[in-house]
């Protein structure tokens, strides 16, 4: 595998084409390692209220892991009571 300085070398020289497969591979790989990501994240939505139905603004949600009970991520609610939790991973 070349490296950074033999690329930019073979660049200067006009030999860079032998290293296009190499790039085009790799952003093959990133692209398809960023979508397989993306297919894997879960939103949890919803709203926090009293018991007398009055929303609760302000209010920390959080999302913890099974295992062990390790904060994950957390939201905010808003003035209606509502929140949003992005990101998270199945389980």
């Amino acid at each position: 595998m070349a490296t950074w300085k033999q690329w930019a070398v073979a660049a200067r020289r006009g030999g860079s084409a032998r290293f296009l497969p190499i790039l085009a591979c790799a952003a093959a790989l990133l692209a398809t390692a960023t979508a397989a990501r993306a297919q894997q994240e879960y939103e949890v939505r919803g709203t926090v209220g009293d018991s007398a139905g009055q929303a609760i603004e302000n209010a920390m949600v959080v999302a913890l892991a099974r295992a062990d009970s390790v904060l994950v991520k957390y939201g905010i609610t808003g003035q209606d009571g509502s929140f949003a939790i992005k990101g998270l991973a199945p389980g």
